[in-house]
């Protein structure tokens, strides 16, 4: 799982300061690393999430779905994806008897991905469409716009906290299961 976000992040990182329009195949490869991931945890819903994930980012060079409901079901796909691998890594966890501010980060991982997936769904809403050229046009930020902006920069701190709590979940899982 740290590898498949490392290539998540990396790569599209990579790719914009390239320029290049290589999201779908970093997400094809981030979906590939999660479901090797899955069928090692033995979660069949992050498997299939997976499975679903990279058929949706193989789907986005042919624009088969309008932009905003790829990227909500990209964001309800990563929600399927990463909620049981943590349940499968709290019951493990559990079964290690590991300490309950170990137990705690896990939830935190999973609060912050709900919230910030959540938000990033709400973002893409219809009623939010074009405010930012109507905001352009009109020489003033509209309400709409000002709550979009909220609702992003509310978004993207959530996830980056769930990206925090996720590393630090991971490493100690990785850490107290190998012993």
């Amino acid at each position: 799982m740290l590898i498949a976000l490392a290539v998540q992040l990396g790569g599209s990182l990579l790719a914009e300061m390239a320029n290049l329009d290589t999201a779908w195949l970093i997400g094809i490869l981030f979906y590939v690393l999660s479901g090797w991931a899955a069928v090692l945890l033995g979660s069949r819903l992050s498997l299939a999430a997976a499975i679903c994930g990279a058929g949706v980012c193989l789907a986005l060079p042919f624009s088969l779905l309008p932009q905003a409901a790829s990227l909500i079901l990209t964001n309800v796909i990563y929600i399927a994806l990463y909620l049981p691998v943590q349940r499968v890594f709290d019951q493990r966890l559990k079964i290690a008897e590991v300490s309950r501010a170990t137990l705690t980060i896990g939830r935190g991982w999973s609060l912050f991905t709900l919230i910030g997936r959540a938000l990033s769904i709400a973002d893409r809403l219809p009623y939010f469409a074009g405010q930012d050229k109507l905001s352009a046009a009109q020489g003033h930020f509209t309400a709409l716009f000002q709550a979009q902006l909220a609702i992003e920069v509310a978004g993207l701190l959530a996830v980056v906290i769930s990206y925090v709590f996720m590393v630090r979940y991971l490493w100690r899982a990785k850490n107290l299961l190998t012993d």
